[in-house]
């Protein structure tokens, strides 16, 4: 069977917290803080891997930095209501795109619930 492959993070508030936990726990119980934090600066991409270059080996200090601009559920409702609000009225007989609403509700929900929302 396949490794799974490292989850990866480039700034999207909506996939931060699956992101998160998703590499929380393939990294935290098997890696040295140290080796965690390599591990981490690999897996994130432009804007929040820029914001963590200066830590340097502090692994905690870097979670808590993403936390704070990432996993702010300020920020990711605000997210979601602009998706939301983005949504053209439905027309009759776009029945497909009914289905895509509640697709987007779903995965707001979701997304609001994995930051303590729901």
């Amino acid at each position: 069977m396949e490794k799974p492959k490292m989850p990866r993070f480039s700034g999207d508030v909506r996939e931060y917290s699956i992101f998160r936990d998703d590499f929380k726990h393939a990294i935290e119980s098997r890696y040295s803080k140290r080796d965690a934090m390599t591990y981490l600066c690999a897996c994130l991409q432009g804007k929040p891997l820029e914001l963590i270059k200066g830590i340097g080996t502090d692994y905690d200090g870097a979670w808590q930095y993403l936390d704070s601009i990432y996993g702010d559920p300020r920020y990711v409702s605000d997210q979601v209501t602009q998706d939301l609000s983005k949504f053209r009225p439905l027309k009759e007989g776009e029945d497909s795109r009914f289905c895509d609403l509640v697709h987007l509700v779903k995965r707001s929900f979701n997304t609001m619930k994995g930051v303590g929302y729901g």
